[in-house]
């Protein structure tokens, strides 16, 4: 019998929880009336993980086989012109974010494509990874991003080259692949334990979701301060079991 473990490679300097105590029932939005006890000192380190242990087998990384969505009512439209569909459907996915126009050219300048007769196959790729017409992406490199950024642009705009080129314009700032501190895993709070101590919490106040008050406790100084609204003021007693 095979079972799945997840464990934390390394720990938060805040572990921030959220108790899920608003349900859904029958569309009707609920608070479950239950109390949960909150522990002043917290220790997960039980959870830490300590790498691939003898008789375990990591998972193999999933693959996405999925295109981008295509347009069917520009599918159907050069289906019209008594085009078949597995020929519209390259027309489209190779002009993605164009027009009928484009699409009709595509058309007609790769009517003797070896494989134009050949149904679409999705790429095989690592999940969340989603590739595109090289020719919408050469649009982009031509202007001069790069292939990263541009891949990046066309997954934020479905594949549409023009809302690309608007977008790339408006996130310069933002890097085609997140940034990794090299000396990440070797930092001081990736080797932090995984004991924590309450710093804080917020509670609702009320019997319902169409009710109620939200108050916040913040430790310091050893001392518990109320903040509701305007007023704050040191609790004696925080309602830490709500």
């Amino acid at each position: 019998m095979a079972k799945k473990t997840t464990r934390f490679a390394s720990f938060p300097k805040y572990l921030f929880l959220h108790m899920r105590k608003f349900v859904l029932d029958g569309w009707v939005p609920k608070k479950l009336d239950v109390f949960v006890d909150v522990p002043e000192d917290l220790d997960i380190e039980y959870l830490r993980g300590t790498g691939l242990q003898s008789g375990e087998e990591l998972l193999p990384e999933q693959e996405d086989q999925s295109l981008p969505k295509l347009d069917e009512n520009l599918v159907a439209s050069l289906m019209e012109m008594g085009i078949p569909r597995t020929r519209c459907e390259r027309a489209v996915f190779n002009n993605l974010g164009k027009g009928l126009e484009q699409c009709t050219e595509w058309l007609f300048s790769h009517m003797d494509d070896p494989d134009i007769d050949q149904p679409l196959v999705p790429t095989k790729s690592k999940k969340s990874e989603i590739s595109f017409p090289a020719e919408s992406v050469n649009n982009l490199t031509e202007m001069g991003f790069t292939i990263e950024r541009a891949n990046l642009a066309l997954k934020n705009t479905n594949g549409d080259v023009d809302r690309a080129i608007d977008w790339l314009f408006s996130h310069t700032e933002e890097p085609a692949v997140p940034e990794v501190n090299p000396t990440q895993n070797n930092n001081q709070e990736d080797k932090a334990p995984g004991r924590y101590r309450l710093l804080a919490f917020i509670s609702h106040m009320g019997s319902s979701t169409l009710s109620g008050h939200y108050v916040c406790h913040i430790k310091k100084d050893d001392k518990w301060v109320l903040f509701n609204d305007r007023k704050v003021a040191i609790s004696s007693s925080p309602p830490s079991d709500m």
